[in-house]
């Protein structure tokens, strides 16, 4: 099994945040999906917004966010890699906390449920992104 993917995804359901996307055909149908799924303050204005909502998720008040994406097929190319980017790298971000504080295998509070047509792409972005954090 490779080091970003798990079988099973552990989450106490009733203190988490889900969010379904559901076929997003722009960036700005994808940002109203989070906004409106995760009751982020104030929604994304621009993937730098985002990237920054998932990596600090103090907005959620002690509640773990899922994100479970139906398809990401409707997205431009370019919107889709650098929202793959962004989750990537908040996955890595925040398995870098739980190492940090001595919980390697720690829960973290952003889980993903992601298409397997994205998976060998998201493979990629999250190594290279946990590689950066790991360098410093």
């Amino acid at each position: 099994m490779n080091d970003e993917r798990a079988s099973v995804l552990f989450c106490d359901l009733a203190a988490a945040r889900i969010c379904r996307i559901a076929k997003p055909a722009s960036r700005q149908e994808l940002f109203a999906q989070l906004a409106k799924g995760l009751a982020l303050p104030g929604g994304p204005a621009s993937w730098d917004d985002l990237s920054d909502q998932l990596q600090d998720l103090a907005w959620l008040q002690g509640q773990e966010a899922v994100l479970v994406h139906e398809s990401l097929e409707g997205l431009p190319q370019a919107d889709r890699e650098t929202y793959l980017d962004i989750l990537a790298s908040a996955c890595a971000w925040w398995r870098f906390q739980n190492a940090r504080q001595g919980r390697p295998e720690g829960p973290s509070p952003l889980s993903l449920v992601l298409p397997h047509a994205d998976a060998p792409r998201f493979g990629e972005l999250f190594r290279e992104a946990a590689k950066m954090l790991s360098q410093g």
